[in-house]
């Protein structure tokens, strides 16, 4: 019978191509998962080599070895810089979109929520014109000793702790 024939036919050409399609999404995934590997021994190779040639300390290097391996996977937030799509907003939008993200932030200041009762808008310029996002890793500093301080700070996400070294202070 015909009819049951190109069925059958149409069923297996069907079958091939959805099984080629699978096959085809796997090997592609595991090629990236292979590069991403790659891309780290790559790194952490590149990072002994550089050790062993300045003869940096047994400790030490272990310490950094173990500071990158935690840190290696990380994915960073994306900062404004990263999203090409903003530098096509206009400065009105743009200041109303950092002062959706930044804003319910930098009232948590006292002196920014008395400026803001006064004028509206100078949170949104202040969101647009003088937030500097700074985003930090674990482990990362934010001060360093002897150092003048040239911003003030918010922390907006996570938690942090501050110490201070005796024989850092001033």
């Amino acid at each position: 019978n015909s009819v049951e024939r190109v069925f059958t036919v149409s069923c297996l050409v069907l079958g091939f191509v959805t099984a080629s399609m699978l096959v085809s999404s796997l090997s592609s995934w595991f090629v990236q998962v292979q590069m991403l590997r790659q891309e780290k021994t790559k790194t952490l190779a590149t990072l002994w080599r550089y050790m062993r040639q300045t003869s940096v300390s047994t400790g030490l290097s272990g310490r950094i070895e173990q500071h990158v391996r935690t840190r290696i996977d990380i994915k960073p937030r994306l900062r404004e810089e990263q999203v090409d799509a903003l530098d096509m907003l206009t400065p009105a939008l743009r200041g109303e979109l950092r002062h959706d993200i930044w804003g319910r932030c930098m009232l948590e200041v006292p002196l920014v929520r008395a400026l803001e009762g006064l004028d509206k808008k100078i949170l949104e310029d202040m969101c647009l014109l003088a937030v500097k996002p700074r985003y930090l890793e674990v482990g990362d500093d934010l001060f360093q000793p002897s150092t003048s301080a040239e911003y003030a700070f918010v922390l907006m996400f996570g938690s942090m702790t501050y110490s201070q070294c005796r024989r850092n202070s001033v």
